[in-house]
């Protein structure tokens, strides 16, 4: 929802500051007073093409800010987020133009593109009678307004369907994948198999190649290690006789230690620890011993572990990988050899699963046809009885749903929907872009907003020339059509009939200020007694009597009933 509109140095506008609330607003004034300047400057900051004659005169740049409150919108948070935006309960637009024509763009103080401005600006405000910013120009968004007419129903079909569409995708591209033909099966059948006999002429086992490392150390340097066995079981163990040896010396130790422990008990713990020494001192010295006795120079076997880690480490570079890995490529690789010589089996059952599949998704595609055809049926009747009420008795408007072939479909199904429309007698049923006037549209885009009016979530809508042509009673039904559609959304109408006026919960009056040298468009907030003045000149011009006030409090006093707040 807009909730507040700053305007600096635009055309005729030195600057103006607007707040709404929800419900039903209006802008008037006389013509030329710049009511059109108000929503031009709205399209620039919504991502409207920009221009250096937007600057005022003598400024060095105009520049637009809007204010919008976004509670709720968890979708528009996420996009902006997508976008590196933080996002509040409140949102920030904002649009420069120097005036050298240089555009520039922020979002909640970030700067952004013009087409992030026009994407978000899009899901916050639609204005009708104008050419930009148009859902009802959107065919995209058509489809999107049919299902939502269809509520909850509508919405699990709708899953339904995407479901099997996901199903139907998979299938397809499992069938792709697999569909080849005899000679490229074959190549690829040698292929596999020429790369799983080099694994296997290896034969790799988990763990192997750190086990051959290591005795590929051992033997390169067996001279060496048998020198420092020797060294360090001299050092241990000595030559068998008395001497210094680490053992004769723990040992003598040892015997000291017992016979201090029979005077004095205290020492049995370091009795206990020297016990425990020589017996560990000992087996080391009889494991270096073993191993000693054990260790001899095998150049043979040195060569074949190094023509083993060769042939190992070759395939981890080959298959990139650990040879684990290598053994589950292999795995990989051994079930595709499989499937490709049971070829005609394999295709089989994906064609299988395939054709179950599509019939599964077109069968749901169908019924999603059968039910928006319903429902546009159902929209077309209401749409046309609202247009009646709006002062176009021969108006027609009709939906049209064609499903294209089976091969067409789509995450949406297979349907395309366009709005046709005719204003008049004799004239065909067009899509829209090519047949609706600005007030056409705007009449035609109220009447849909009442019948979808729980549909689109773009908060605010803003009319222009919706009382085109109008007068009398069919002013009212427009203006009472505008404050029922204010019941759940924002409404800002620009309007010259009083009818209209009346009915809004708030009232801008935008009028021109001229000196010998400046004209300056100002707004101004009306409060009741302004209210009563302006609409008696609206129906009376600048001739206003006591005659003409008295009926337009009159008129505000009726219209009580409808300034009810947005939903």
């Amino acid at each position: 929802m807009l909730l507040a509109l700053a305007i600096r140095h635009f055309l005729l506008i030195e600057e103006v500051r607007m707040s709404f609330e929800p419900g039903f607003h209006v802008l008037t004034g006389e013509t030329g007073a710049g009511k059109s300047i108000l929503l031009d400057a709205l399209g620039l900051v919504l991502g409207g093409r920009a221009s250096a004659s937007y600057v005022r005169s003598g400024a060095d740049r105009a520049v637009v800010e809007a204010l919008f409150s976004v509670e709720g919108r968890a979708d528009l948070r996420e996009d902006l987020e997508r976008m590196g935006i933080e996002a509040g309960d409140e949102l920030v637009l904002v649009r420069e133009v120097t005036a050298q024509g240089k555009s520039i763009c922020r979002i909640n103080g970030r700067t952004a593109t013009v087409q992030m401005l026009r994407e978000i600006g899009s899901r916050l405000v639609d204005v009708y009678g104008q050419q930009e910013h148009q859902s009802l120009l959107q065919p995209e968004r058509y489809r999107r307004m049919l299902d939502g007419y269809g509520g909850r129903e509508q919405e699990e079909l709708l899953a339904r369907y995407r479901r099997a569409y996901g199903r139907y995708r998979e299938a397809k591209k499992a069938l792709d994948e697999a569909r080849m033909g005899e000679q490229e099966r074959l190549q690829r059948v040698d292929w596999l198999l020429f790369q799983l006999r080099e694994i296997r002429e290896v034969s790799p086992e988990p763990g192997e190649e750190e086990r051959l490392e290591q005795e590929r150390r051992r033997l390169a340097h067996a001279e060496r290690l048998a020198e420092e066995v020797e060294e360090a079981y001299r050092l241990l163990y000595g030559d068998g006789g008395k001497g210094s040896s680490a053992v004769d010396l723990a040992g003598r130790a040892l015997d000291a230690a017992e016979k201090l422990a029979k005077y004095d008990p205290s020492l049995a713990g370091i009795l206990e620890m020297l016990q425990t020494a020589v017996a560990h001192l000992e087996e080391a010295a009889h494991e270096l011993r073993r191993y000693r006795e054990g260790l001899e120079a095998d150049p043979a076997r040195l060569a074949a572990v190094e023509e083993r880690l060769h042939q190992i480490r070759r395939l981890t570079r080959k298959f990139g990988g650990p040879v684990e890995a290598i053994l589950q490529t292999a795995a990989t690789m051994e079930e595709e050899v499989a499937r490709l010589q049971d070829y005609e089996a394999d295709m089989e059952r994906r064609v299988r699963e395939f054709e179950r599949a599509r019939s599964e998704a077109v069968a749901l595609a169908g019924e999603l046809h059968r039910r928006r055809r319903e429902l546009a049926e159902q929209i077309e009747g209401k749409v046309e009885e609202q247009l009646r009420q709006l002062s176009m008795p021969r108006a027609r408007f009709r939906i049209e749903v064609e499903a294209g072939p089976e091969d067409s479909l789509g995450p949406e199904g297979l349907d395309r929907v366009e709005f046709l429309f005719s204003a008049n007698p004799g004239e065909p049923l067009q899509p829209l872009a090519r047949t609706a006037s600005g007030g056409e549209m705007s009449r035609l885009m109220l009447g849909l907003k009442v019948v979808l009016a729980d549909v689109d979530d773009v908060p605010t809508l803003i009319f222009d020339e919706v009382d085109s042509g109008m007068s009398g009673q069919a002013a009212v039904a427009v203006g009472e059509k505008l404050a029922e559609a204010a019941r759940r959304r924002q409404v800002i109408c620009v309007t010259h009939l009083p009818q209209i006026a009346a009915l809004a919960s708030g009232h801008h009056r935008i009028r021109k200020e001229q000196t010998e040298e400046t004209t300056t468009t100002v707004v101004e907030p009306l409060g009741e007694e302004d209210r009563v003045a302006e609409l008696a000149r609206m129906l009376a011009g600048s001739g206003a009597t006591g005659t003409t006030e008295q009926q337009a409090r009159e008129m505000l006093e009726r219209g009580g009933r409808f300034r009810k707040p947005a939903v």
